[in-house]
């Protein structure tokens, strides 16, 4: 979807599913990276928080190889490791606040995600080639009435959408059946939730004086 908003331009997706800012600072710390993007975009953040949800998350990311951060602090230190690495190899960076564990915004999961939004806008200022666009309240003021407590506890119900859901239409009507509005699970973007975040993060994109020079 960002890639016919910006079709003068070649995005590439590094992201890999279940990554923690701990095993993706790992994972990019031994990537052939190009010497000099114009743009990255840095989004990690839930499943440092989502591997508390369920007992068998834990042994999921460890069979998966994917450590996270044991506390705050550690979240900081990664962060900064990763953003260090990234600034070798990026003319700019846009840092992006963790979206949503279920889409009532006010449950426990997604106090302990305000708190880590808080901690990466906070950890952005001292970057200057550092923007950060704060999804969660740009999300929250799409869809202010938003109280749906559905979120997805188990890892093979998890699997199990990522296998079936395969259409636009499904995605949404998987998120209509359960009260949802842009998530399919609570975590993961339907077809809708990723439109609106496309256009989220092409707004921001084409706001930056460095794209304004470059051109879109």
């Amino acid at each position: 979807m960002l890639q016919k908003l910006l079709p003068n331009h070649i995005l590439i997706n590094a992201g890999k599913g279940g990554d923690t800012i701990v095993s993706l600072y790992h994972r990019l710390s031994t990537m052939k990276l190009q010497s000099l993007y114009d743009l990255s975009v840095l989004w990690v953040g839930v499943n440092d928080i989502y591997v508390h949800v369920s007992p068998t998350f834990p042994l999921v990311k460890r069979l998966c190889r994917q450590s996270w951060s044991m506390n705050h602090d550690e979240f900081q230190q990664y962060y900064k490791k990763t953003l260090d690495l990234l600034t070798h190899h990026s003319k700019h960076i846009i840092t992006v606040s963790p979206l949503c564990i279920g889409e009532d915004f006010t449950n426990s999961w997604n106090k302990e995600l305000d708190h880590l939004a808080h901690l990466i806008h906070n950890i952005s200022q001292g970057y200057p080639s550092c923007s950060y666009l704060d999804l969660r309240n740009q999300i929250q003021a799409t869809f202010p009435t938003t109280k749906s407590s559905f979120y997805q506890h188990s890892v093979l119900s998890t699997i199990h959408d990522a296998l079936c859901v395969k259409t636009p239409e499904q995605s949404d009507d998987k998120a209509r059946k359960r009260g949802l509005h842009f998530t399919i699970d609570g975590i993961h973007l339907n077809h809708a939730g990723a439109q609106i975040v496309a256009e989220l993060f092409y707004d921001h994109i084409k706001n930056l004086p460095f794209f304004k020079e470059v051109g879109l």
